[in-house]
């Protein structure tokens, strides 16, 4: 997006705001290093999680029964839900 914007506005922005899921250390090198843009971006680090949930790299995909295993190992079951209303419910504008 930043090559994007100095190639069609001509813009070099000096600093960066954005959100954690921003904040990885490859992208903040990036942005740094790269691009020398100063980044007020929050690091994405969840090594001192006190939730209690697991990180994703605690997890692994077995490809024969298309499923993930949690570290207790335990299959993790997929679910989705289908929102739907009457098309009557709905004005000319769309809005219910």
């Amino acid at each position: 997006m930043i090559d994007r914007v100095q190639d069609r506005f001509e813009v070099w922005p000096a600093r960066l705001a954005a959100d954690t899921a921003y904040g990885s250390a490859e992208n903040l090198a990036w942005l740094v290093h790269e691009k020398g843009i100063k980044p007020h971006i929050p690091i994405f680090d969840h090594s001192n999680r006190r939730t209690g949930s697991f990180q994703r790299s605690a997890f692994r995909f077995e490809h024969k029964r298309d499923v993930y295993v949690c570290p207790g190992e335990k299959d993790l079951k997929r679910q989705h839900r289908n929102f739907a209303t009457s098309r009557s419910g709905v004005d000319q504008d769309g809005f219910m």
